[in-house]
């Protein structure tokens, strides 16, 4: 009874993973307003003030503390295990600009709390936070964070609330369903047991391929969504699915719920989903027709079956005029992610190919070579890209701008050029990866490293920061992957194939790791260099 009074329903017996979400950080942020002709709630070169609700172990904030050195940022989660690691992972990095609070969203002192967290007079913040919470909760405390986010918020600030939806995330509450219920005549100490007998049951229950059960016939994505779950990470599966409140949730509801806190809808942080140009043609006619928002909204989610949605809101929206929105996209600036590819360069059969293929929530949208093709080679210059310098490539489809450049930043291709701002963090992102090097050497799961010049983090696997330390001291060939293979040992870490299936023959571990190291070598690590995760020496 005790543990249910302060967690309130959640699931607290393990902690959380640590995760980073590009979608969280500032410029993201900025440039999914600025498409929707929102002014940002900071000027590029001004300090701002951050708050994360619900900041889990602190690996996501604390990254961006390191990218961003002009921001103040604040973190709150009820698990104090959570906040232990945060506060120590802040320590580890040397970072001042970060706090971390241990407080419970119904704490009636809570607001008093946030506006106190950071120096100098009672602070209101630019941009609050709260990814995966929303409808992971009980009822009241949802109330309590949109409440909190409202109070946090200053005028014309961005509230970022990420949540899963219907009609996606039906099939899975059949599955939830029965996981709680099996979870409450169970042994907590048997928890992936426990996984294993609701799958086995449900997958029973829906048949075969062939032959479908009423259930399967009605359910037709449950078993593969059934095979998906990574049994592995079973502290994950519990974030997702072991929660009293657990309850996805229609759009509708929560824009209409959010506006009794003023909160108004603006965009998506999945920036493809603010085009609604990219939604499939035989879907596009009857969305467009509506123009009331909750039901155009709704109509989108049930044309794309949507399962998750990181939606915008904000308190109180400051509208830029055409000329001036237009204005501020043209000194946006881009840098790539990436190495140019063959087709970054048209060709005279490039009509004929479809190289340019993304996948949204909307579905696969191809680009058209003869458009796409210019401006992504703009686009891979090492030096970085204006949006006024890819008009120039456009041409006729300049007007496209924004969605080609949205989908090249969702795809990863591509991230904001932050290398005059970026130099202020360079020395200290330098210092923060070389810690957080160590500390997945040494078994912390720790998923990603910081490119300062970029704003955002890139992805880091234990098996490349074994290749690169070994790299680093002279080791090549067999020898470094030997000692990569004798170094997962020691930790007990399993290598994986590329269909994500443990490898057992020696001969085979050492072949994939020389096959991942040429790539991290070869091609990740020049990209990591260039943006500034490590000093062009070290390795």
């Amino acid at each position: 009874m005790a543990n249910a009074m302060w967690d309130h329903g959640y699931h607290s017996r393990t902690t959380y993973g640590n995760g980073y979400y590009r979608e969280l950080t500032p410029d993201w942020l900025d440039y999914a307003a600025l498409i929707q002709s929102h002014q940002s709630p900071r000027h590029s070169d001004q300090s701002f003030r951050y708050l994360e609700l619900g900041s889990g172990m602190g690996f996501g904030l604390c990254q961006m503390a390191v990218a961003y050195p002009e921001g103040q940022f604040v973190g709150v989660d009820f698990n104090p295990s959570h906040i232990a690691q945060a506060q120590a992972l802040a320590v580890n990095l040397g970072l001042s600009n970060v706090v971390f609070l241990d407080l419970d969203f119904l704490d009636p002192a809570a607001s008093a709390a946030l506006r106190d967290a950071l120096p100098g007079p009672a602070q209101t913040y630019h941009y609050v936070a709260a990814h995966g919470i929303y409808s992971w909760v009980v009822d009241e405390v949802r109330d309590a964070l949109l409440r909190l986010a409202s109070q946090a918020l200053m005028p014309g600030g961005i509230f970022y609330c990420s949540y899963n939806c219907y009609p996606g995330w039906l099939g899975r509450s059949v599955f939830q369903k029965l996981l709680s219920l099996e979870q409450g005549r169970s042994d907590p100490s048997a928890e992936r047991q426990c996984f294993e007998a609701v799958i086995a049951k449900c997958q029973h229950l829906l048949g075969t391929d062939a032959n479908p059960s009423p259930l399967g016939v009605n359910l037709p994505f449950l078993k593969a969504d059934l095979a998906n779950l990574d049994l592995r990470n079973i502290d994950y599966l519990n974030g997702e699915y072991s929660n009293v409140g657990w309850a996805p949730v229609y759009a509708a509801d929560v824009h209409q719920r959010c506006s009794g806190y003023r909160l108004s809808y603006l965009a998506s942080a999945s920036l493809p989903d603010c085009f609604e140009a990219l939604l499939a043609a035989s879907l596009r006619e009857v969305v467009l027709q509506e123009s009331n928002p909750l039901l155009r909204q709704t109509l989108i989610d049930l044309a794309t079956n949507k399962s998750f949605r990181r939606d915008l809101f904000v308190k109180g929206c400051n509208r830029l005029s055409r000329v001036q929105a237009d204005s501020r996209l043209a000194q946006v600036r881009f840098l790539p992610l990436e190495s140019p590819a063959a087709h970054d360069v048209p060709t005279a059969d490039a009509a004929a190919r479809s190289p340019y293929v993304f996948m949204t929530s909307f579905g696969q949208v191809i680009g058209d070579p003869a458009v796409y093709g210019p401006i992504a080679a703009v686009l891979a210059r090492s030096e970085g890209s204006s949006m006024e310098e890819l008009q120039a490539s456009a041409g006729e489809s300049a007007d496209e701008l924004p969605i080609i450049t949205s989908l090249f930043l969702d795809a990863g291709r591509i991230a904001f050029d932050r290398v005059e701002r970026g130099e202020a963090a360079l020395a200290l992102a330098q210092k923060a990866n070389r810690s957080l090097l160590k500390l997945i050497e040494a078994g912390r799961t720790y998923p990603t490293v910081i490119l300062p010049l970029a704003g955002t983090s890139v992805e880091m696997t234990l098996v490349e920061v074994l290749i690169l330390q070994a790299h680093r001291q002279g080791l090549q060939g067999k020898m470094l992957a030997s000692c990569v293979n004798l170094g997962l040992d020691a930790l007990g870490a399993q290598l994986l194939d590329a269909s994500q299936f443990p490898i057992r023959s020696m001969s085979e571990a050492l072949k994939r790791i020389s096959a991942i190291a040429a790539d991290c070598l070869e091609r990740r690590l020049p990209m990591m260099r260039r943006l500034g995760a490590f000093p062009a020496d070290w390795f």
